[in-house]
């Protein structure tokens, strides 16, 4: 009766992962590549008037972006992420349960098993409770990519060893089973992230900070942080998708990231809007361009049309309060502008937002 218990339990933990991964090929992945049809078709009717330049933007969204289902929404690209995470599962729960309950008397095993410290396990507790709380989460709104099965392997294996040190080199009240089942369920980028402050601190070479650095920073190097509505979530999220500046979310493929994140069109365009005017302008001018109700590239191009239409339409201040807020003379600012609005990537995103933005 203990065998079969020791083997039923030994199961249901080292599949329970795996299977919610297989399930998810089965259904939300299938289901999110018909989605991407759909709105693609909804964007060729959008564009099918607008400008060849326009329209060329379009065939390159497309072109990237089934590159994209064949590079990572087939199954056969989950088959490693998933045989290998099943394999960490398997060798890390055949050590944890042949201390708490030995299955073959291998002495050799047994003495090697008393030599580590419990904490290791705990960690290792830690780091499946947390792949199986990402599984179920991210399945839930279908964005279970084949990195984030290969990521979930890595947090359970960075789990353990965090917690080994933990255990080995910390004061005595931090090697705690607690602690390190707490580690464990940290993320793995969060731990990934903590590891390398930490070596650069040791070795001197942590990046400098400070004004006078933020102040040499090119236009589009910035981080997200100042973009309206970007959570520190949502954030975190595209940095999985290596969109870490300005520059990388205003040249994302919006259709990419439909694909790739839970977020609606509506969102993505909105955000990669407001990146686009970030990258030209910088911080300082967007945020005085958003205080006169201009929050992205759209809008400013939008603002073209207000200027040829006269000042007899009780637009006689624009053009100077642009000036100020963008910290350009008028006939340069106004250059500007009309550069935005034929920009075909900003016609791009116009139509795309006249045909989700209310959805």
């Amino acid at each position: 009766m203990d065998l079969i218990l020791w083997w039923l339990a030994y199961v249901i933990v080292v599949g329970l992962v795996p299977a919610v991964l297989v399930l998810y090929l089965y259904f939300p992945a299938r289901t999110r590549q018909t989605r991407t049809d759909g709105v693609i078709r909804r964007i060729e009717s959008a564009v099918a008037s607008a400008p060849d330049k326009t329209r060329a933007v379009l065939a390159q969204v497309k072109e990237s972006t089934y590159q994209r289902i064949q590079d990572s929404y087939r199954p056969r690209n989950y088959t490693f992420p998933i045989l290998f995470l099943a394999l960490v599962l398997a060798a890390g729960f055949f050590l944890m349960f042949s201390v708490a309950h030995p299955l073959y008397k291998l002495q050799a095993l047994d003495d090697s098993l008393l030599n580590v410290p419990a904490t290791v396990f705990f960690g290792f507790a830690g780091g499946w409770f947390f792949a199986l709380y990402s599984a179920v989460n991210r399945y839930r709104s279908a964005d279970v990519p084949p990195g984030l099965v290969l990521q979930l392997a890595y947090q359970i294996l960075v789990s353990a060893g965090v917690a080994y040190f933990a255990a080995t080199l910390a004061p005595t009240e931090y090697a705690d089973p607690g602690v390190a089942f707490a580690a464990g369920f940290v993320p793995y980028g969060e731990i990934v992230s903590w590891l390398r402050v930490k070596a650069q601190s040791r070795l001197g070479t942590a990046p400098g900070a400070g004004a006078e650095a933020e102040a040499e920073r090119p236009f589009g190097t910035d981080n997200l942080s100042g973009l309206q509505g970007l959570s520190s979530r949502h954030r975190e999220r595209l940095g999985e998708e290596e969109i870490l500046t300005v520059q990388n979310l205003a040249f994302a493929n919006p259709l990419v990231l439909h694909l790739t994140t839970p977020y609606s069109m509506a969102l993505i365009v909105d955000r990669i809007d407001q990146a686009y005017l970030r990258m030209y302008v910088g911080s300082e001018a967007a945020s005085r361009l958003a205080v006169m109700g201009i929050r992205g590239a759209i809008e400013l191009g939008q603002a073209n049309d207000s200027l040829s239409a006269g000042q007899g339409n009780g637009n006689a201040g624009l053009l100077p309060s642009l000036a100020t807020a963008l910290g350009s003379d008028e006939p340069g600012t106004r250059n500007f502008i009309e550069q935005m609005a034929g920009d075909p990537q900003v016609q791009f995103l116009e139509r795309m937002w006249s045909e989700f933005g209310g959805t």
